[in-house]
């Protein structure tokens, strides 16, 4: 009855016989599954010879934690001059094992201390080899030299690294050799660093004297591996064969989730909590377009959010911005690829170990904005001198950069294009481009199971230009809307089968909510608001709330910055609200038929009321926008001050004192629009 699950030897008395002919096919290695001009090694001639010795690497995994060691064993193996092969003991096959002198087990505990799934098959035969009576012990495996590193939970105290060092036993216990003492790896801890160790351990003792392969080396000092001097070597990459592990996905969905209020690189392992709900695109001539987005909350989430709160989002790249990068630079977009940190460097997963080039390039890397520093990272890979002094000229000449990149909005794709002689490996893209950076979107509207975003966009028509990054959001967006209506789609052609349920996955969502720190506050109390358009969305939430009954009975200023009055946004809605509340709109137009008026100057022309607000009525201040606006905001604040209390100009203490007083107090809070 276990004939399928080992072949044609799965309980009967085993001899070692290397003529055998086995009745499953042997388990396909690495190397011979990645295409040769990509990942293997030209093993002909004098690599190939005889005396080169090799070593299997069995890996038993659950979630795919052993299986990525298995991937950097493997790796090692070859550098330091053996010929190693990688097997998933789903497939594990006796005759084999027993003609292999030299084999190397990187075993995950699972449950109760036992097998994983795929290692079952393998412990089911070890366990029949070893049992009493079996007469085998000390002599089916006297030709063979092992090494076993057990990973496990130290949390389990009970089972922690139990498999591991139980196959370690029994190995001995049939005759093999072992070159090391187990190794004990702890994800509850160090995962990494254990291992480590113990690879360099091993090593030492199988004495490393064989020098790397040629083609390693020479691969390894080749101009487009190289690292920029001022770049630290933090990681090495991998090409490996896609994941084989049961519950890999399931792993990176139990990584440790990021805290609600940051957005550090911990969003990439945390599930998606947001789907698209709709998308409405509104143009309204001269006012510039609007993409209305509706987003619903997955269903038993726990989500609190209020107008006004920032969505933090990061966007996927466009296939066809990843797709043309790849192609310039000669990358796969379907290679799946690992990374290794290097000891003693400062280095977090920043994306998902292993996965395609094609998810690294979409999800996890900058390639809409380009900064100067972007640049002047690319200049040693450009392989034409006149390429490379342009490009030293864009990196380092500011008026250069802005006239040929930032004014233009040129993508990243939009900057390679224009020099089709840059030269790097994958490995050195992902150490000196950006990882993906987040846009700030502000919750125009909360309800229990849904929120809004109104994102300002250029014509619809330019969504799909790759060359700029203008319409990166409303490309993705658009994207968005598109794959939930073909998710729809196919649910409701298979609405007579199992698979009716539509598949969200495709239009779900990686973002973090951002609390707004401004609350509306006792409705009593007066409230000072200076915007600059890209602000405006806070404010708006601010006022709305502001307005629910019972209505605010005090007093509200809104200064508002924009480019002409005919821009003003929600126009007809802020009329509306003088009727529910009493607000004073003061309109800061840089360019209009009156004369030019800036932000400053309404503060300026507003300063007694500001003062009286705050100081005699103990009111509150809100400023939104963007740094530059909010740095202009607090210069004419604090030079109306001076004014009013008569001091000098060059002291500055009592109107510094006076806004630090304000800040302490809650009474001046500034929202920063990225």
């Amino acid at each position: 009855m276990f004939a399928n699950l080992f072949g044609s030897v799965s309980l009967r008395k085993l001899a070692v016989s290397p003529k055998r002919k086995t009745t499953v096919a042997p388990a396909t290695s690495l190397p011979d599954r990645i295409p040769k001009s990509k990942s293997s090694l030209n093993l002909s001639g004098r690599a190939a010879r005889l005396d080169v010795p090799s070593v299997v690497i069995y890996f038993g995994s659950q979630t795919g934690r052993a299986e990525a060691l298995a991937n950097r064993l493997f790796a090692s193996a070859k550098c330091y001059g053996y010929l190693p092969s990688i097997k998933d003991l789903y497939k594990f096959d006796p005759d084999d094992f027993l003609t292999e002198p030299m084999v190397i087990f990187i075993l995950s505990t699972y449950t109760d201390g036992g097998a994983t799934d795929n290692a079952a098959h393998f412990n089911f035969w070890i366990n029949a080899q070893v049992e009493p009576g079996s007469g085998k012990l000390h002599r089916l495996l006297s030709g063979q030299r092992f090494a076993v590193f057990a990973s496990g939970d130290s949390s389990y105290a009970d089972s922690y690294n139990a498999f591991g060092i139980a196959i370690d036993g029994k190995l001995a216990d049939l005759g093999g050799s072992r070159l090391v003492p187990p190794g004990l790896g702890d994800v509850h801890h160090n995962l990494d660093d254990d291992y480590s160790k113990w690879e360099a351990t091993l090593w030492a003792a199988m004495g490393t004297n064989h020098a790397p392969l040629e083609a390693i080396r020479s691969v390894r000092t080749s101009k487009r591996h190289l690292l920029p001097a001022s770049q630290l070597f933090r990681f090495a990459v991998l090409e490996v064969l896609p994941p084989r592990s049961v519950d890999f996905a399931l792993r990176l969905q139990k990584q440790d989730k990021p805290r609600n209020h940051t957005a550090s690189s911990g969003y990439l392992f945390d599930p998606p909590t947001l789907l698209l709900d709709s998308i409405e695109y509104i143009a309204s001539p001269p006012k510039p377009a609007i993409l209305h987005v509706d987003l619903s909350v997955l269903p038993n989430c726990r989500w609190t959010a209020r107008d006004g709160d920032t969505l933090v989002l990061y966007p996927e790249n466009a296939f066809e911005t990843a797709d043309a990068i790849a192609t310039l630079l000669k990358f796969n977009l379907l290679q799946w690829v690992q990374v290794i940190p290097v000891a003693g460097t400062p280095f977090e997963h920043s994306f998902p170990s292993p996965c395609t080039v094609l998810e690294l390039l979409t999800k996890y890397y900058e390639c809409t904005l380009v900064t100067q520093a972007t640049l002047r990272k690319l200049i040693d890979y450009a392989t034409i001198p006149a390429e490379r002094a342009r490009l030293e000229v864009l990196a380092t000449d500011a008026a250069a950069f802005f006239e040929n990149v930032a004014e233009p909005q040129l993508s990243l794709w939009g900057v390679l294009v224009q020099f089709p002689s840059l030269e790097m490996s994958l490995e050195v893209f992902l150490h000196i481009m950006p990882l993906l950076q987040p846009r700030y979107l502000t919750l125009a509207t909360c309800q229990e199971a849904s929120v809004s975003v109104c994102v300002a966009v250029p014509p619809s028509e330019t969504f799909t230009n790759i060359n700029s990054h203008t319409g990166s959001l409303g490309a993705y967006f658009s994207t968005l809307s598109a794959k939930k209506e073909r998710a729809v789609q196919l649910a409701q052609a298979a609405k007579h089968t199992l698979m009716a349920t539509v598949d969200t996955s495709g239009y779900t969502l990686r973002a973090q909510l951002l609390p707004a720190k401004f609350l509306a506050g006792d409705p009593s109390n007066p409230i000072v608001l200076i915007s600059s358009t890209s602000g405006f969305g806070v404010v708006r939430a601010l006022l709305r709330e502001r307005m629910r009954p019972p209505a605010a009975s005090s007093k509200h200023l809104l200064i508002f910055s924009c480019k002409n009055k005919s821009q003003l946004p929600f126009d007809m809605e802020l009329d509306s609200w003088r009727q529910v509340i009493e607000l004073t709109l003061v309109v800061a137009c840089a360019a209009d038929t009156e004369r030019e008026t800036y932000l400053s100057d309404a503060i300026r022309a507003n300063m007694s009321l500001i003062l009286e607000t705050l100081d005699g009525q103990h009111g509150r201040i809100f400023v939104s926008g963007k740094m530059r606006v909010i740095d202009e905001v607090k210069q004419a604040l604090l030079d109306g001050k001076r004014r009013h209390v008569g001091s000098r100009l060059d002291d500055e203490s009592v109107a510094e004192a006076w806004l630090l007083e304000l800040m302490k107090e809650d009474r001046y809070v500034e929202s920063t629009q990225r």
